[in-house]
């Protein structure tokens, strides 16, 4: 018996029924074979690998298929890894001059997500200048990566997909001038590119 999947899958999991005491079920792939003898009630047959895979081919026997199981993520490291993280990005700072409270909107390309986006909210201390804040990045697959700031230090907290319990952080340095405006007495509106170079463990 062939199976061919529409997708490629990193694992699979095979339930079967067999009434054939001792009865042996092999897996064949195009990545590796597997195989196990099973009592008169069958079992389940499990495969994985790090390379993906487009078909299984289940030995010859008088079996049942009762439940197939895929898996299409990828292996992940069994040990985080500490990567260096550089950052290109384009921002925009909407600050109301009343509470001092702001929103962020951001995006550029970065080492590990390719083209993001970014969003946050935050507050400036209107009489010292400091910032804090908290959003998230969005990377080109759409993974997340979760964030907080104070005066230009980013802390990495979290984050969705392959970047689930990351950790780590960068600090922002302008690469250009700050553009400022003021479309009515509340709102300041600050525009700048910046630079992003730490490290991320993941």
């Amino acid at each position: 018996m062939t199976i061919t999947f529409n997708t490629p899958v990193y694992a699979v999991s095979v339930n079967f029924a067999s009434i054939v005491s001792g009865f042996t079920l092999n897996l064949t792939s195009a990545v590796g074979t597997t195989s196990a003898s099973y009592g008169p009630t069958g079992g389940t047959i499990n495969f994985s690998s790090e390379t993906p895979f487009t078909w299984i081919q289940l030995g010859t026997g008088i079996f049942a298929v009762d439940n197939l199981t895929l898996n299409t993520e990828g292996p992940r490291p069994q040990h985080a890894v500490e990567r260096p993280l550089k950052i290109d990005g384009h921002i925009t700072l909407t600050v109301n001059l009343t509470t001092g409270n702001s929103t962020m909107m951001d995006w550029g390309e970065a080492t590990h997500t390719g083209r993001f986006e970014n969003q946050g909210t935050g507050h400036l201390n209107l009489t010292t200048g400091a910032l804090t804040g908290s959003g998230t990045f969005t990377a080109a697959n759409g993974d997340q990566v979760f964030w907080v700031e104070e005066n230009y230090e980013i802390v990495v907290t979290g984050g969705t997909g392959r970047f689930e319990g990351i950790t780590g952080g960068f600090r922002m340095a302008p690469t250009s001038d700050v553009v400022t405006t003021f479309p009515d007495v509340n709102t300041m509106i600050m525009m700048y590119t910046y630079e992003g170079v730490g490290t991320i463990t993941y």
